[in-house]
């Protein structure tokens, strides 16, 4: 009870503090537009750097003889001059991160497509040839039309899917880092590839989206294995 009167408090006077006038309120906003721009300016400015290279790059040796491999004559001509692009400095544009900030509140407070059309949604869980290890992949097909939800039903659809062929382009959809293939942003683009006639396809990384991890390596994302192979998973069912 006493932190709810001294949250009503602050309240009050949160209130009492806010411009009374159009001038006022005017102000405000210049006054919270410029702080915004100098700490984007500055955000901005801090970011500008040439890249950073890491890599392998080793001469070849031919018969005793070094000469300079194919990679390393490619990075040299990339890094000749300081206007070369792997020396000059880049700058990220302006507002990076507020729309950093924005994206990444709106991916977790946004529940994705509220829609009234029916559109088939399920699950399918795909095991890696390399180790065994479980993926899942949420698919999502086009609201079925009058002439499409008169020769199939819902599970000759899924069926489809899962045994092929599948009769349209398959768009195949990757969450970022700490999310998975349930967060709004990433429905909303599956709701929009649906809406095109398209079936997408959400795929949770190893341990990702409630798949458990069954494996010792976790989900990194300079592997690509699993995501070639659930590219050769689906091609071979189209």
């Amino acid at each position: 009870r006493q932190f709810s009167r001294s949250l009503a408090r602050r309240r009050s006077s949160m209130i009492e503090s806010l411009p009374e006038t159009p001038a006022g309120w005017a102000v405000l906003l210049c006054t919270s537009a410029s702080a915004l721009l100098g700490y984007e300016l500055q955000l901005q400015q801090s970011l500008t750097a040439p890249p950073l290279v890491f890599g392998q790059v080793l001469p070849q040796s031919t018969g005793g003889k070094t000469k300079p491999s194919l990679l390393q004559q490619v990075y040299q001509h990339m890094a000749a001059t300081p206007q070369s692009i792997l020396r000059r400095n880049i700058q990220p544009s302006l507002f990076v991160g507020t729309r950093g900030l924005v994206a990444s509140t709106a991916a977790y407070a946004m529940g994705g497509p509220a829609s009234t059309e029916r559109h088939v949604q399920f699950r399918q869980i795909i095991s890696m040839p390399q180790d065994g290890a479980q993926v899942g992949i949420d698919w999502e097909l086009p609201a079925a039309t009058a002439s499409t939800a008169s020769q199939k039903t819902d599970e000759q659809r899924k069926d489809e899917i899962r045994n092929g062929p599948i009769p349209t382009s398959v768009v195949l959809i990757l969450h970022g880092i700490n999310n998975h293939a349930g967060f709004g942003y990433v429905r909303s683009l599956m709701r929009a590839c649906c809406d095109k006639g398209w079936v997408a396809a959400g795929m949770n990384f190893r341990g990702c989206g409630g798949v458990p991890l069954t494996t010792p390596r976790a989900y990194n994302g300079a592997h690509t294995g699993d995501l070639r192979s659930v590219v050769h998973h689906i091609t071979a069912r189209l």
